[in-house]
């Protein structure tokens, strides 16, 4: 599947952090690099993509690291990127379905408030919608998905049984797993009456002292150590024996008494179908839209000559 393609299919990533443009200092050092490549890099239709035009296109690519060979196909990446842009761009005028900021804007904020909430890390509830309605590919793959929708119903339309298909195939992707809230008070050892204060602290508890604002005070000055993973790892062992709710006798560790307590546990679960069918949906929608969009693009570079001087 060509990139564009690739763009319509993850066209819910839109709520992925934007990409900040180049400065013009990392513009001119691009420039530099390209600079034995010829002025006109590719043609094709009435069309021409030069250096600067070139420059351009890799903006908002991260090539710091990228030596001269993945510097030239991440260019014809984005060459390639651009010349399925105008194709589609030309498709949509000849049909008078013109990408516009209102149209991407109207459907990024329609899509945002039908996204599931549960999918933490999925999208960006704070993301700017403006910016993101401002950039021209964004409206061109927006335009071309309503298009789409709008013109080959049968072919991107989405039933209730592929839905639920796609559910229980990545069934993983909609679940929880199991989340422990716990906290602890600890002493070291070596500390002079260590003993005693833990056993203190353990009768305060069961007097009724909350266990959080006793581990304040008692956790002051602990070292480090404490909250590394080693030390992490074997008090949340010990956890896996209590309820929510509930605190543990003094532990006798290697160097160290410590209580830990049980703040909430929650088991594995999974989100329902009914709250992620839209998000669903757009997927499966943005794969057909994707498969027919080929077919269009596939005909058109038929009649289009692309030839590439570097």
């Amino acid at each position: 599947m060509n990139k564009f393609l690739i763009i319509i299919v993850l066209l819910f990533t839109w709520f992925l952090p934007h990409l900040n443009a180049n400065s013009d200092g990392a513009e001119t050092i691009l420039l530099n690099r390209l600079s034995k490549l010829p002025d006109i890099l590719v043609s094709y239709g009435k069309k021409t993509i030069t250096k600067s035009d070139a420059v351009k296109l890799l903006k908002n690519h991260d090539l710091t690291d990228a030596d001269d060979i993945e510097l030239l196909e991440r260019l014809k990446d984005a060459i390639e990127e651009q010349i399925y842009l105008d194709i589609v761009a030309f498709f949509l005028e000849k049909y008078n379905f013109k990408p516009s900021y209102q149209m991407t804007y109207d459907y990024l904020e329609t899509s945002q408030k039908k996204l599931p909430t549960e999918l933490v890390g999925y999208y960006n509830k704070g993301q700017n919608l403006s910016v993101l309605a401002s950039d021209k590919n964004y409206q061109l793959t927006v335009a071309a998905l309503l298009y789409l929708k709008k013109h080959y119903p049968e072919t991107t339309k989405v039933t209730l049984e592929e839905i639920e298909f796609f559910y229980r195939v990545n069934q993983n992707i909609f679940r929880y797993d199991a989340q422990l809230a716990v906290n602890f008070l600890a002493i070291e050892k070596k500390i002079e009456n260590s003993k005693e204060l833990i056993n203190k602290a353990h009768s305060q508890l069961k007097q009724g002292v909350k266990f959080d604002n006793l581990a304040e005070e008692f956790n002051k000055n602990l070292p480090e150590k404490f909250y590394e993973p080693a030390y992490q790892a074997q008090l949340l062992a010990k956890a896996a024996e209590l309820k929510s709710g509930e605190y543990s006798p003094v532990l006798n560790l290697s160097d160290s008494y410590a209580i830990i307590m049980v703040k909430n546990r929650e088991s594995a679960k999974y989100i329902p179908l009914e709250h992620v069918s839209f998000f669903i949906q757009s997927i499966i929608e943005s794969r057909k839209c994707a498969v027919e969009l080929e077919r269009i693009l596939t005909k058109a570079l038929e009649l289009i000559k692309v030839e590439y001087y570097f």
